[in-house]
């Protein structure tokens, strides 16, 4: 018969601590996975909300480069900005890109004026008569996790034009 040696030093781990072991980790996985899934969608609305800001601030910019060069009450116009050429709706850049026919861009408008990429920035950046949408890649429904930016429009009674600045929407609901 052996006894136990107090003396001796055990090696390894029993059966019963690493079950202890696994399950806690198995615990611990199942409460934070679904955090760390999440953090995607949050990504992806946080993306949204900057590229909102970025479209704002650069459509303000062009529309007091505009105001200074006296074309912000003019249907159609081009500002320079940053040595970009923007075509420019009241003022405003205009929705509907050099790139809205497949062109190769040249003087353009919004997707100019806020220096996005589709491809740089993962998104995917439509038009349509008015209205450019930016919408981000990744998300779990793209119609409805991105930004839309339609042009500025003008109100004319008599010699006063009254222009109305362009529509920025922001959604992140399918993000």
């Amino acid at each position: 018969m052996k006894h136990f040696d107090a003396g001796r030093a055990r090696k390894g781990f029993t059966l019963v601590e690493l079950v202890v072991v696994v399950v806690v980790l198995g615990v611990l996985s199942a409460l934070a996975l679904p955090r760390l899934l999440n953090f995607g969608s949050d990504a992806r609305a946080s993306k949204v909300t900057a590229l909102t800001g970025s479209i704002r601030e650069a459509a303000q910019i062009i529309h007091s480069k505009a105001i200074v060069q006296v074309t912000d009450s003019a249907a159609t116009g081009t500002v320079t900005a940053d040595g970009a050429s923007i075509n420019t709706v009241y003022g405003y850049p205009d929705a509907n890109d050099g790139l809205a026919s497949g062109g190769s861009g040249g003087a353009n408008g919004i997707v100019a004026a806020v220096n996005v990429t589709a491809a740089g920035d993962n998104l995917t950046i439509s038009y349509a008569a008015g209205t450019t949408t930016f919408a981000v890649q990744g998300a779990v429904t793209a119609a409805t996790c991105g930004v839309t930016y339609s042009n500025a429009t003008a109100t004319v009674s008599g010699p006063t034009t009254t222009v109305t600045p362009p529509a920025i929407v922001a959604t992140t609901s399918g993000c």
